[in-house]
């Protein structure tokens, strides 16, 4: 592609030039195109989430407090002891150990809490009544309070005991045989039968109850962005994966072909504005090309679908409509093709009947050559050489030439009409030609010889009419 084509391309796309796999843009329509999973994600969250808030009750947290304050030791020292203390409370065997012992009713749930540098331990009871909650606190903070401080003197009176018995020995024969010795285990045995180090305290033993409503709206919004949060990115994952072509950024990154443009649906009078201007666009395209005068232009499908006739129509029309002598060719066995009507494949077996063949439309600079007679056999008479003779004789009256032209992977008959064009307009259908389609008709084409300009994303929803052939004397 030239840069001037480029350049022109990129004024009539909803993207931007250059690399596009990390443009917010891109991911931006990717999520627009699923739009719906996106809502349906939404809805699903915040509906989950009103139906969790609206069965959720009024709950109450009571609050006891215990404290570490050794002697002898720096407040920062305890903190570390009492954060070591709530991994304790929290564990789930101890937990439960200790509700057990407390007798507490069933469905309170009971954990412990510390600030960082604090050695305060703080045991909250959640709870449907207030006094239970209370209670459940009190009672589980004296149990945990109870169980470490019992461990703490199990410990010294072992300690105690070891030193009385020294000092027995010392002290057996009435004399201290080491007086020193037997006054230093005394001094021993009464600081440790006063040593509260790492001993819990009550600070507070009914500290208070809490009551927590249940927001509801602020969990209403939380699940609504969950679900939304869900369904972009099923939605970015479903982009990835799905091989139907949505955009020209999907065309680029899944197809080999270069994207031109893309043609929106018509329906109202801006979609109607917004699809001439792209297809002025195309046209452009196309004479930015190093072509001959007379060029052949062919618009072919890449899967079975009616969609090359409307851009094949909208196209001739525009450069008719400019006043260029413009010949639409209906070289597809589905378009203008009857019994009665000659045409195109008429002109197959002799060339110099396509002046007669040629017939008036209803748009002055513009003529058509119809399908020809056919019962779907006669086309197989189809032959490059055939074909570039029809051209050649069309060139005569023509400044320009769009040919319709049979999908690429439904009938071999597209590959020989494109090589004898000037060039080929791969129309992908949105959201509906698959990348595989387009690669493989691509790849035929390739094999054929024939020149593909690029492909154009098509929205074939109110497209603008064909141009008519008007009926003649045949």
């Amino acid at each position: 592609m030239t840069a001037s084509k480029w350049a022109e391309s990129e004024r009539y796309t909803d993207t931007a030039g250059g690399q596009r796999d990390t443009r917010p843009g891109r991911r931006v329509r990717q999520i627009w195109n699923y739009r719906w999973l996106v809502l349906a994600f939404t809805v699903l969250g915040a509906g989950a989430a009103t139906v969790s808030g609206l069965q959720a009750h009024t709950t109450y947290v009571g609050k006891s407090t215990l404290v570490v304050a050794s002697p002898n030791r720096l407040t920062d020292q305890d903190a570390v002891i009492v954060q070591g203390y709530v991994q304790l409370f929290n564990d789930e065997a101890v937990n439960a150990r200790l509700a057990a012992k407390s007798q507490l009713p069933l469905g309170v749930e009971v954990q412990a809490a510390t600030a960082a540098s604090s050695p305060i331990l703080s045991v909250d009871a959640t709870a449907s009544d207030p006094r239970v909650a209370q209670d459940a606190a009190e009672k589980m903070a004296g149990a945990f309070r109870n169980d470490i401080n019992s461990m703490q003197q199990a410990r010294l009176n072992d300690s105690i005991k070891a030193a009385e018995r020294r000092l027995a020995q010392v002290t057996a024969n009435g004399t201290p045989e080491d007086p020193a010795e037997a006054a230093a285990l005394q001094n021993q045995i009464m600081e440790m039968s006063v040593d509260r180090t790492n001993e819990l305290q009550v600070l507070q033993p009914r500290a208070g109850v809490t009551e927590v409503s249940p927001q509801t709206g602020l969990q209403i919004a939380l699940g609504a962005i969950g679900g939304l949060a869900l369904g972009i990115l099923a939605a970015l994952a479903l982009a990835t994966v799905s091989t139907r072509l949505k955009n020209l950024d999907d065309i680029r990154e899944k197809t080999p072909v270069e994207p031109l443009v893309e043609i929106p649906a018509g329906g109202h009078v801006h979609g109607r504005e917004r699809r001439q201007e792209r297809v002025r666009t195309l046209a452009n395209l196309v004479s930015l090309e190093d072509l001959p005068k007379n060029t052949a232009v062919v618009v072919v499908n890449c899967s079975g679908t009616r969609a090359p006739s409307p851009l094949a129509g909208e196209l001739a029309g525009f450069w008719a409509r400019q006043g260029y002598r413009t010949v639409l060719v209906g070289a597809d066995p589905r378009g203008w093709c009857d019994a009665e009507s000659p045409g195109f494949l008429e002109a197959l077996d002799d060339s110099t009947l396509v002046h007669s063949l040629l017939r008036d439309s209803d748009i002055e600079s513009l003529k058509i050559l119809p399908g020809g007679r056919t019962d779907g056999s006669d086309w197989r008479r189809i032959t490059r050489e055939r074909v570039a003779a029809v051209l050649d004789e069309i060139r005569t009256v023509a400044d320009v030439i769009v040919m319709m032209a049979p999908p690429v992977t439904a009938s071999a008959d597209a590959q020989l009409i494109c090589a004898a064009a000037d060039l080929t307009i791969l129309a992908v259908v949105k959201n509906v030609t698959r990348a595989g389609d387009v690669t493989a008709a691509a790849g035929s084409l390739s094999k054929a010889h024939a020149d593909v300009f690029g492909a154009v994303l098509i929205d074939v929803a109110d497209a603008e009419p064909a141009p008519r052939p008007v009926p003649s004397a045949f």
